[in-house]
Formats: structure tokens, sequence, C-alpha cells
């Protein structure tokens, strides 16, 4: 296998100084969009339809689905990331929220398995478990996860309630790492 040798000149090998006050990758939905959702989410309750049970065309969203787009694609071809507030999540129990976010999930891709049982949808919350204990992963402690990535090709996360303290986020472009790694450090990219 060849080992690439030069920089990659792609959005996605960003640094956090180059987009921190970029708002382009930050998208707020408006009282219309959420109001759209709000309507999708109504429909799929009168049917008794669950998250898991139902298709796209279930969840029509003809406004808010160009939104979605957008963020889809700088996923997949831009930047590699986006931060969509504004889902509305106040007020509603959890198996709402969960037919809510499977709802804009379809429009962003196709749900995979998130782990051995095959679950299509994950909670991270603190269950009170032992992060050292067997069969026990971090999201299900309040122990801080390390850095990691997934076996998708888009990952999402939906923030239900804000914590009392911890919850952030990070994430890392690793075209921007290769590239650090070429420029100061090339001998590396061999053991890489």
């Amino acid at each position: 296998m060849e080992i690439r040798r030069t920089p990659i000149e792609h959005p996605s090998a960003w640094r956090g100084i180059d987009v921190a006050d970029d708002p382009a990758w930050r998208i707020e939905l408006g009282p219309a969009e959420v109001g759209e959702i709000e309507q999708a989410l109504a429909g799929v309750q009168r049917r008794g339809l669950c998250a898991g049970a139902f298709a796209a065309d279930d969840f029509p969203l003809p406004t808010v689905e160009t939104i979605l787009q957008r963020c889809r694609d700088d996923v997949l071809a831009g930047r590699g990331f986006v931060l969509l507030r504004g889902l509305p999540v106040e007020g509603h129990d959890l198996e709402t929220i969960r037919m809510l976010y499977w709802g804009i999930g379809l429009r962003l891709g196709t749900p995979v398995t998130q782990n051995l049982a095959g679950d299509l949808m994950a909670e991270i919350t603190d269950r009170g478990l032992d992060v050292n204990a067997l069969n026990v992963k971090p999201s299900q402690t309040n122990a801080e996860q390390r850095p990691h990535s997934d076996p998708a090709d888009m990952v999402a996360l939906l923030c239900v309630r804000r914590p009392e303290s911890g919850g952030l986020s990070r994430i890392a472009s690793s075209l921007a790492i290769y590239n650090e790694i070429l420029a100061h450090h090339p001998d590396y990219l061999d053991v890489l």
C-alpha cells in the first residue's frame, strides 16, 4: 500500500482556529421549521407509529428537508460536521423525542446498528455504573469519553437535556491531523 505524502487540501481538513468564527457550520431552525417538525411528529403519533417503525415519507418535512440536505452535504462532502440547533425537544417525553430524532435522521442517511445489541439509536446517559466494570461502556457512566471514531459514514448526536456539568463534545479533523503529522513528523506516517 502506498502512503500518501502530500498535504490534503479539502474543506474537511480544518483546524479549530480556522472554523471557530465561521457561522456556516451553525444552523438554527426558526419557528416555521419547528412548526413543520411538530406537525410531522403529530402525524406519526396519530398513526401510532414509533421510532424505527416509519419511513421518511411518513414524516413529511418539505421545508426542513432542504436544510437537512445542506447538513448532509456539509458532513459528507464539506467540512465534515454541522451543529443544528432548535430541534423541539422541550416538553416532550423521551419516546416522542426518539420519534423526532428518527424522522430527522432518515433525511440524513440510512440508520445502522450502534452496538452489539443491534440498537439503531443509543442513549448516552449516566446510569450510575462503574466505568471499570465488565461490559460497561463509558457512555453509560459519568466518565469522560475518550477520543474515538464510530464505524459509520455519519454520526448524529442530540442533546435532550442540558447537564448540570460536563457534557462537552469535541471533534477533530483526521485530515488536519494527517497534515500536521506530514508537516512536522513525516517519519510517523510509516508507523501510522
